[in-house]
């Protein structure tokens, strides 16, 4: 009986923290910025901006953090950018058009996803992205 009940407070545990982990389902969208979406150690968010205004919005702010471009990856219409920090940590980006007119930006600064250091990323995006328009 007290394995039952280890088993069930086990999975009470695991059911209350799997939506934490998970992050809003995929494919939200919405307005300028959709609620942060966490793929893979890092953060999406969906733009009404063309992938061209994007991916200049994302030139600017990697410059702006000094990260030094590696590789830069077109696949399709879809762009991916890998960078370095000044500090040495890895900065991902990928950029993709939707079919609905937006585009999704998506960011991951560290060797295991700082949510934190890509949420600012993002800050910072916005703001060259909305000087732009």
């Amino acid at each position: 009986m007290k394995l039952v009940s280890r088993l069930c407070r086990a999975a009470a545990l695991v059911a209350c923290l799997l939506p934490l982990a998970c992050g809003p389902a995929p494919g939200a969208h919405g307005g300028a910025a959709a609620d942060d979406q966490y793929l893979t150690g890092g953060v999406s968010r969906y733009y009404q901006v063309s992938p061209e205004q994007a991916r200049q919005a994302v030139a600017a702010t990697l410059r702006s953090y000094g990260v030094v471009t590696t590789a830069a990856v077109m696949d399709d219409e879809e762009l991916e950018i890998d960078g370095l920090t000044p500090n040495g940590d890895p900065v991902f980006v990928e950029i993709e058009p939707m079919t609905d007119g937006t585009t999704q930006v998506h960011v991951r600064v560290g060797r295991y996803g700082d949510s934190d250091a890509a949420k600012q990323f993002l800050g910072r995006f916005e703001a060259h992205l909305f000087r732009q328009l």
